[in-house]
């Protein structure tokens, strides 16, 4: 999902509350009784959900809810360590074959057994043209998915594919596995309303652009999980209206706190307030195939104006990290911790360049940014550093996100203040953004040796070890071309109330996932 988190949220969900399929979605017996209460989680930001199909989710309040509906074959540790989840192990027979050994014994939440029968299914779904999933694309490198027994899968790619593994966990990959039987009873409209997983929670209720309830699955194969016999996440658009109902005790959990009311949150006793850098990239787009963009000296100069320190404090109250490279600190493996020369604030340096360009002092430029909070703010500070610095006439034009968006994805303007979020892999990062033939390369960067060692590391089944330099490699080169201005990685900040216990603040923000360790009694 690109730009944050409350921008491109299209369709419809308005109506009553949705009724549950005549096929016993709750029919299924509680095995036993959870540990605590109600547990009141709120989704921030958002009041629109379209589906709960994760094989036609699109935006991020979608998967936010299907990460404790679903499980994939593999998830992330606190860690960003891929461990597994329906897969007990894997294997690469060769290098373009996977090979993953399921857990017996799982449980879908209408009572019947997860198999590799319901995998090969999933993957068979998305692939479908017809079935029109946003991630088809992604998963394009994937040939055949075949159950060799009911209990273990074979993945087989075109060419060797690294990046898979990280597209098969439990974050914005569509990849977790849905309920063969249940699809084809109910129909993917259907499915997508009222769905079936093996995850912790399973949907009770779904009011239109204002709640879901959800039943704790007392079958689920965690032992222990979840440990409250029910979640109700009420969607509030209004940050400042959760977080008012958090002090009061009308919620246990807030998963996202404006960087505004952080300090106040954190002399609040009642409350624990969780901060860390998320998997997120906050950068100032450049239309490179136009002036003044189309000069490297003159990005570089631009880049080298930006004081990324004071552009936080200014921006988001210091609720972030400078950043040099679009990959965050959290992909440990492929972060490089050296400094890039042109992503460090260097007034003279910055100057130098300038002077190197056909573009000097008094060069004007239109520099298109969102409106809402401190994306505005953003385009503000970045417009009046550069200006300051190079003597440049920059100015800001403020669009609504879906026409900034829009304008940013078709490359008509100059240069746009956004970001992305929520990635989980360096391959996309850089490789979809970067490389030649990248689905988000909206401006047709191109430089061969980045697109080979982008290749390259695609390749390399090692990851750390092979594919962590290849990925360092290729985003100096980037920095050193400057198609975009790296600005900062934004911190993920929560709220729960100090009594609730098991909250683990994932890098990722994976909110339903998150949950059902969590206790309010």
């Amino acid at each position: 999902m690109p730009i944050g988190r409350r921008t491109l949220l299209g369709g419809a969900a308005g109506g009553a509350a949705l009724a549950l399929s005549p096929r016993g979605l709750l029919d299924y017996a509680h095995a036993a009784a959870p540990e605590g209460k109600t547990l009141r989680a709120a989704l921030t930001g958002f009041s629109v959900i379209n589906t709960l199909d994760p094989g036609k989710a699109a935006v991020n309040p979608e998967f936010f809810i299907i990460w404790g509906v679903y499980n994939t074959l593999v998830k992330f540790d606190a860690n960003m360590k891929v461990v597994g989840d329906l897969a007990l192990s894997w294997t690469n027979p060769d290098p373009t074959t996977w090979e993953f050994k399921l857990r017996q014994g799982v449980k879908f939440h209408d009572g019947s057994e997860m198999t590799a029968e319901d995998v090969v299914f999933t993957f068979q779904r998305i692939a479908d043209e017809k079935f029109g999933s946003p991630v088809r694309k992604k998963m394009a490198a994937v040939t055949a998915v075949t159950a060799l027994d009911p209990y273990t899968v074979r993945i087989k790619t075109d060419k060797p594919f690294a990046p898979l593994i990280t597209y098969l966990t439990n974050t914005r990959t569509s990849t977790q596995i849905v309920c063969k039987r249940a699809v084809q009873q109910m129909g993917d409209e259907q499915y997508g309303r009222t769905p079936v997983g093996t995850g912790p929670w399973k949907l009770a209720e779904w009011r239109p652009n204002e709640r879901l309830t959800f039943a704790a699955h007392t079958a689920y194969f965690e032992p222990g999980l979840p440990r409250c016999s029910a979640l109700e996440v009420p969607l509030i658009r209004d940050d400042a209206s959760a977080i008012n109902a958090l002090i009061a005790g009308g919620l246990e959990f807030v998963n996202a706190v404006p960087y505004g009311d952080t300090d106040r949150l954190k002399k609040i006793p009642s409350i624990a307030f969780s901060s860390v850098p998320g998997l997120n990239a906050r950068f100032t787009a450049l239309n490179i195939q136009k002036p003044p963009f189309d000069d490297v000296h003159f990005r570089r100069a631009v880049s080298m104006s930006i004081n990324r320190e004071a552009f936080i404090q200014a921006v988001v109250f210091g609720q972030a990290v400078p950043s040099q490279g679009y990959i965050p600190k959290a992909l440990s493996w492929a972060y490089d911790e050296q400094p890039y020369e042109y992503a460090q604030f260097n007034p003279a340096r910055a100057k130098e360049e300038l002077a190197k360009s056909k573009y000097g002092p008094g060069t004007e430029a239109v520099i298109t940014g969102f409106p809402d909070a401190w994306w505005k703010r953003m385009t503000e500070v970045f417009v009046d550093m550069a200006n300051r610095v190079l003597g440049v006439k920059f100015t800001v034009e403020l669009l609504d996100a879906r026409t900034a968006f829009s304008k940013w994805t078709s490359n008509d303007g100059q240069a746009w203040p956004t970001g992305w979020i929520s990635l989980c892999d360096p391959d996309e990062y850089l490789f979809d953004c970067f490389h030649s033939t990248g689905w988000r390369n909206f401006t047709k960067y191109n430089n061969p040796e980045v697109d080979r060692l982008l290749d390259q590391a695609r390749q390399e089944l090692d990851r750390e070890a092979k594919g962590g330099p290849l990925y360092k490699q290729a985003e100096r080169l980037i920095a050193d071309d400057c198609p975009t201005i790296f600005l900062m990685n934004t911190f993920s900040n929560a709220a729960v109330l100090a009594k609730v216990q098991g909250y683990e603040h994932l890098p990722y923000d994976g909110f339903g996932a998150q949950l059902a360790p969590m206790i309010a009694t």
